[in-house]
């Protein structure tokens, strides 16, 4: 049998014997999917996740995104979740999610995170105390204002990718006057940024608006760290010919840390707005007319206040919408009240759509999700529209103080309210109607609404729940149904008009309460109207149409056990509940919730000397490993235990040096655009830019910058010296990603002018009849197929003396035996052809990067460094094991170490 076959039976037997529990696991549970509006981005990078089931119905979802700041946590909850990643790099976000049958899935985003300066872009320097005369790259020499309009006036001016920075100081002022257009500092990916440097306050930039201005479609900005005295306006392009005129998909925009008296947000995918404060009089309006043309709108820190109008108006709805950790305050307070307006307002048409832990108070009224957008217009596209709002979650909220009624709630199809205070507010809390009466399209129902785990406390004249509308008034009351209200507390409420229910409807159909707690014995004596009649408390609890519910004080009811039968939850399972319950808002940053779910502390039992240990940790350098134990029943403290171990060996590889025969190395990170530097030598290889010749391009590169080559007429110079004349043994190696090989023999390095005569000929790496050609004049030539298009690939072409060998991404794929002396030549090294006299044919047609040429022939373990794979190499035992896994190939035990992330042969 051979070493292959014997690899595969042990790996199929090891695998079955340890893994067959967590495979059958992860076939019976449904994978939820991870989506996002860009998975790349530049630092800092806030990124919204949206989580939905592949199939099943998910009762909780738990994010890990590897990684934190003081703005955001390590892991959060829920189906929709933001994060910032401040710091360039690779980061994994994990996802596990629970069924409602118990079953889990998982699933990973990667995300990267890109350095906020552009690879091709440039850092800009604007100050009040600039002259005129500065070039704007530095900070002693910085453009003014004016210097900034003019560049920000023509797109080729200022390189995709850069930065714009404002100096801070004491009061910094930047007079735009009327507008600043930055309409073509809007770019396709990488985005420019516009920002601030220095100390200090933040710079103040002195214009009426701020606006794109008809920007053309599908590009972005990021704007932070700004003062603006009048209004944002991000805006994509307008078109007649297009329904609702705004050209979808719009721009993406990050507005971060910017204060404004106004942002108003067109149209526009990918919106992120955090740290932001609206102040002045006007508001945060978001208008999304088209249905998903706002794909991606997330809100974090946002604090608005002041507006005569809505605090945050979202007009004509969107996809994706998450607002959190926000205040809405102190809006919508008009003298004439037919002008009066909500703290948080959304028309249209929206998918998922979560507003959790903020505070809306003092305004004129706190929220509405209102299809309100039908117009008796006959020209209006909302004629034919139906409006909707589905998978709303709006929770842990604390509404209180406002002038008039809390919500207005118009077709939605899947709402969850949960975990919110309502206090001191007039009138209606819930206000939930059929569709609204107009000429329009009736819009969709209102139905499957879950109100639970809320408290009312403190509000005069309410109608906590008002269902339906007077019939006295058009309505649409048939269009309402499935309405869960459960486990909340309704306390401390007054006023003689005031009411717990008030259902409209002729028949109150689809309407289910359930383990309340009432305690309101300052409000009407007749608190339910429901199907036409009249209850107090207690003849609404004997009723039979409020289950298990009390009239109770909830201070004292601490053994009231809620029953959580919501859909959205574990149906069917207790809850036991504490109360948080107040009759003010606490001093603290907590929410006052009235019952939380699976939050009970029970008091434990008495403790008995019965240990439950868990494992023993890995064995210390010391010689001692420890596990912790813990009583059964909750005794405390946990104990240690110790006991002696022998320390572990691992396997720690020698050093690599390669720097050691490094004859040429260009990485191509500092190419100024006609030439490039040797950093052993630190001689220049260049280029020719006229009619006949191009230089290649600076682009991203695989590490760092490379070099673009244009498959036609673009090639890099080296003059010959005795350094790239190597005589016993060399080594070539170089990432490529081609773009095509049709069409010829395309060179990635050559230094001979002809192929096959030794006299004129010494060493070169090309395509040539279809496949990768390594020769040296006189040894031997080695072919392997050619490497994939747009792909990187690393490449690696040695003589050692005794044979040819070329690699690819660290495996050995062909070797040739060859023996005898490297010819010299006093030809220069081309990259990316043969000779600046070649064909069109000869030149390389992609990207090259970190090329490097030795003068000795490297080790596997050092050509596995360079391409960066697990390094089989060469070893020593010492002590402390991190962790190994073991892998067999052609009988060969190697080990990996999570310690050193690398491997290591044994055999």
């Amino acid at each position: 049998m051979s070493h292959f076959l014997k690899t595969l039976l042990f790996l199929s037997l090891f695998s079955a014997i340890i893994f067959s529990p967590t495979i059958t696991q992860a076939l019976t549970a449904p994978a939820p999917v991870i989506n996002v509006f860009a998975s790349k981005g530049q630092a800092p990078f806030t990124v919204l996740f949206n989580a939905q089931a592949s199939q099943g119905n998910i009762v909780r979802y738990e994010w890990n995104f590897s990684d934190s700041n003081a703005d955001y946590p390590l892991t959060d909850e829920g189906r929709l979740v933001g994060h910032r990643f401040d710091i360039p790099g690779t980061y994994v976000v994990n996802l596990i999610v629970y069924y409602i049958n118990g079953d889990t899935g998982t699933a990973t985003k990667t995300i990267v995170v890109e350095n906020t300066l552009g690879p091709s872009g440039n850092t800009y320097y604007i100050s009040p105390s600039a002259t005129g005369s500065g070039n704007g790259l530095s900070v002693s020499s910085p453009w003014t204002v004016a210097q900034l309009v003019a560049k920000s006036n023509n797109e080729d001016d200022i390189p995709s990718g850069s930065r714009i920075l404002f100096k801070r100081g004491e009061r910094e002022i930047f007079d735009f006057g009327a507008l600043w257009s930055i309409k073509f500092l809007t770019r396709n990916y990488p985005y420019i940024t516009i920002g601030a440097y220095g100390s200090g306050n933040d710079p103040i930039i002195q214009a009426d608006e701020v606006s794109t201005i008809d920007a053309a479609v599908g590009k972005g900005i990021i704007l932070s760290d700004l003062n603006i005295t009048g209004r944002l306006f991000i805006r994509p392009k307008f078109s007649s010919a297009v329904q609702f005129g705004w050209v979808s998909p719009g721009l993406q925009a990050t507005i971060r840390n910017i204060k404004s008296t106004r942002i108003h947000v067109w149209g526009s995918k990918g919106v992120v707005i955090e740290n932001a404060v609206v102040t002045g009089g006007s508001s945060l309006q978001i208008d999304g007319h088209a249905e998903g043309s706002i794909e991606y709108l997330y809100f974090n820190k946002v604090d608005v206040s002041g507006a005569l109008s809505h605090c945050v108006y979202l007009a004509g709805g969107g996809n994706n919408i998450l607002i959190e950790n926000s205040k809405f305050h102190g809006c919508g307070l008009n003298t004439d009240p037919s002008k009066r307006r909500d703290g948080l307002t959304v028309h249209g048409r929206v998918n998922n759509y979560i507003i959790r832990h903020n505070e809306i108070y003092g305004n004129a009224f706190a929220f509405s999700i209102d299809s309100a957008y039908n117009s008796t217009n006959p020209s209006s596209e909302y004629l034919t529209i139906k409006e909707y709002f589905r998978d709303v979650i709006f929770e842990e909220n604390k509404v209180y103080n406002q002038i008039n009624y809390v919500s207005q709630i118009r077709s939605i199809q899947g709402g969850i309210f949960r975990n919110n205070l309502f206090y001191n507010n007039p009138a209606t809390i819930f206000g939930i109607f059929g569709p609204k009466v107009d000429s329009g399209a009736i819009d969709e129902p209102t139905t499957d609404i879950e109100i639970y785990n809320n408290t009312f406390y403190g509000n005069s004249n309410p109608k906590i729940y008002e269902i339906g509308e007077p019939l006295t008034k058009s309505n649409h009351n048939d269009l309402i149904g499935n309405i869960t209200i459960k486990n909340n507390i309704v306390a401390g409420n007054f006023g003689t008009s005031g009411k717990i229910l008030w259902d409209y409807r002729t028949s109150s159909s689809g309407l289910f309460f359930s383990h309340n707690l009432y305690r309101n014995d300052a409000l009407s004596t007749n608190q339910f109207i429901f199907n036409g009649t009249n209850f107090t408390i207690n003849q609404w609890l004997s009723s039979g149409n409020d289950l298990n519910s009390q009239n109770s004080d909830p201070l004292f009811a601490s053994n009231f056990q809620l029953q959580n039968d919501s859909p959205a939850l574990n149906k069917g399972a207790l809850v036991n509940a504490r109360y948080d319950f107040n009759g003010a808002l606490r001093s603290d940053n907590f929410l006052d919730i009235g019952a939380y779910e699976n939050f009970s502390i029970l008091p434990p039992p008495p403790c008995q000397e019965n240990w439950t240990c868990g494992s023993w940790s890995v064995c210390s350098s010391e010689g001692v490993q420890t596990r912790t134990c813990q009583g059964q029943n909750s005794c405390s403290p946990n104990k240690i235990e110790t006991q002696s171990c022998t320390p572990p060996v691992i396997v720690v590889p020698n050093p690599i040096d390669l720097n050691s025969g490094l004859v040429a190395y260009f990485s191509f990170d500092a190419f100024t655009g006609k030439n490039t530097t040797d950093s052993v030598s630190g001689k220049s290889a260049a280029c020719v830019n006229n009619k006949n010749f191009s230089c290649p391009k600076s682009g991203t590169g695989k590490i760092n910058k490379d070099l673009i080559f244009n498959g036609n007429n673009s090639y890099l110079h080296f003059s010959n010296n005795s350094q790239i004349n190597p005589t016993q043994a060399m080594t070539i190696s170089v990432w490529i990603k081609p773009i095509s090989w049709d069409g010829g023999e395309r060179r990635i390095l050559q230094k001979a002018p002809n192929d096959s005569e030794p006299a004129s000929s010494q060493y070169r790496l090309s395509a040539s009849n279809g496949q990768l050609t390594f020769a040296i004049a006189g040894l031997n030539t080695l072919t392997i197929p050619l490497p994939p298009v747009n792909i990187w690939s690393h490449l690696v072409a040695l003589y050692d003396g005794s044979s040819l060998k070329l690699y690819q991404n660290g495996l050995l794929m062909a070797s040739n035996s060859a023996s005898g002396p490297i010819p010299t030549t006093n030809y220069a090294l081309f990259i990316g052809t043969k000779t600046n006299s070649s064909p069109s044919s000869d030149y390389f047609n992609g990207e090259i990067d970190e090329v490097r040429l030795y003068n000795r022939a490297l080790n596997l373990s050092e050509i596995q460094t360079l391409a960066g794979v697990p390094v089989t190499s060469n070893y020593s035992l010492t002590k402390q094991l991190a962790g190994v896994w073991f892998s067999l190939r052609d009988a060969i035990i190697s080990i990996w170490s999570w310690l050193t992330g690398l491997w290591f042969k044994i055999f």
